[in-house]
């Protein structure tokens, strides 16, 4: 008949840390890796998507990637890795330079070709508040021709 998707099997690992560098800086770096093997193929909401700045919790196959728009990336694999220096410059206010690159891609043979290599950067200013960070980001890739920017207010759930 052919419509039927067959099983899927998703793989998922996630590191992230943070280092304290004296008391007004610190480093977060961070790596994400993740494969699908599917009987047929992968149906789309399996698939990793990959961009932008959002932290949400509620799907764990979004990946934010700086320098790309919301989820302008997807692929059945991804290897990702992030470094970011945080400079907190007066009492709640903060700098971030952010660095990402990685690889997306749908097939394994492809998986770590040029081709598939994304790489992206940006800043953000912030200042904690009560409600939450208020921050202002611009960033850019080897994907995007333009810089994008991103605002965001509150804590992400």
């Amino acid at each position: 008949d052919g419509s039927a998707m067959g099983s899927s099997l998703i793989l998922k690992a996630d590191f992230n840390g943070s280092i304290a560098i004296g008391a007004k800086h610190s480093l977060k770096i961070g790596a994400t890796a993740g494969t699908s093997f599917a009987a047929n193929e992968v149906p789309l909401s399996y698939r990793f998507f990959v961009g932008g700045q959002s932290h949400m919790k509620y799907f764990s196959n979004i990946i934010s990637f700086e320098g790309l728009r919301f989820t302008q990336l997807y692929g059945n694999n991804i290897a990702i890795g992030k470094i970011s220096w945080q400079y907190n410059f007066y009492r709640n206010i903060y700098a971030t330079a952010n660095f990402n690159g990685g690889y997306v891609a749908d097939e394994h043979n492809t998986w770590f070709s040029s081709d598939n290599f994304t790489l992206g950067c940006g800043l953000t200013l912030g200042m904690e508040t009560k409600a939450g960070p208020i921050e202002v980001s611009l960033m850019g890739s080897n994907r995007c021709s333009n810089l994008i920017g991103f605002f965001n207010i509150g804590y992400w759930f």
